[in-house]
This record gives structure tokens, sequence and C-alpha cells, in this order.
């Protein structure tokens, strides 16, 4: 299979295109897509990409059209972490959330670190208003891209409370 790979830099890929966008700024560059014919040759220009600080890559069959939503046929290669941290605090909500949890606060390796995407609505109004369910001093387990040179973690993301810890 052939796979076209191309670098992905701190902007949304679909606004890119949406817009029709024709000039290059600060925080996108054009570059050359580099064909692909076996895995380990993706994973080796996705490699170079990140050496040379791009955020990514994304890698699609060459003639596949972008269609704007989640497919398969443009995939988004990026780094992921995860790991479990101590739930330190947490923060209520603004506009919708207003009244319920709008995020909480773990200890990422000594350095506070706010999470406040990945929470149902549900989890959102339980851990807000029923002691039961207050998550400050258990486990969170968190999902994120990669730590910041600051110390803290990229685009995280909560996935769950260990209630047993």
């Amino acid at each position: 299979a052939c796979f076209t790979i191309f670098a992905a830099r701190n902007a949304s890929l679909y606004e890119l295109l949406k817009n029709g966008l024709r000039q290059q700024t600060p925080h996108i560059s054009f570059i050359s897509s580099v064909e692909c014919f076996f895995l380990e040759d993706v994973y080796k220009t996705y490699n170079q990409f990140r050496d040379l600080g791009f955020e990514g890559a994304i890698i699609k069959k060459p003639h596949y059209k972008y269609v704007g939503k989640r497919t398969w046929e443009w995939m988004k290669l990026k780094p992921e972490e995860d790991g479990e941290f101590k739930v330190i605090g947490k923060y209520e909500g603004e506009g919708k959330y207003k009244g319920m949890l709008g995020g909480i606060t773990v200890d990422f390796h000594g350095k506070p670190n706010d999470v406040g995407t990945g929470f149902s609505d549900d989890q959102r109004h339980a851990y807000w208003n029923h002691p039961d369910f207050d998550p400050v001093g258990k486990i969170a387990h968190i999902e994120y891209m990669e730590k910041t040179d600051d110390g803290k973690m990229r685009h995280s993301r909560f996935k769950d409370v260990r209630w047993d810890k």
C-alpha cells in the first residue's frame, strides 16, 4: 500500500482546508508530502517530522479526498501518553457547566495541572454535587499528548477515577 504523509503543526487541518489558506503563517508552514510504501517508512518519516518540531503527521492514501469528518482515509499520528495522578483540586465550570464540575487539578510530577475535558455531563454533576463522588484525594487516569517544555501536560483529557486508590 502507498501512503502519503505530511506534517501537522499547531493548526486544525479542517480549518486550514475549509478556509482555503493560500499563504504561510507563523503557525502554519507548507511542506512537501512524502510517499511511503511500508509501515516502517511511515514511522521513520513521522519521527523525522517530530525531530523538526512538528506536532505529528497526517497519513492518507494518495488519492483520498478530504471529507470534513473523522474517517479511516485520513489518520492523525501524534504522540500519546497516559498516567495515573493524584487529584489535588477541582473547579466549577462556566456557561453550560455552571453548578457542575469544570475540571480537576492533578499533581503532574510535582506541578499542578488542570484537566477539563473527557468528563460526561453525569460525571460533572456527580463529582461537583455529591460528596460520595468527590474525586479530590483519589487517583485519576489521564491521557495526554506529551509533556510541554514547562512541565505540563499538552492536550490532557480525563479517562476515569480510581475509586479503589
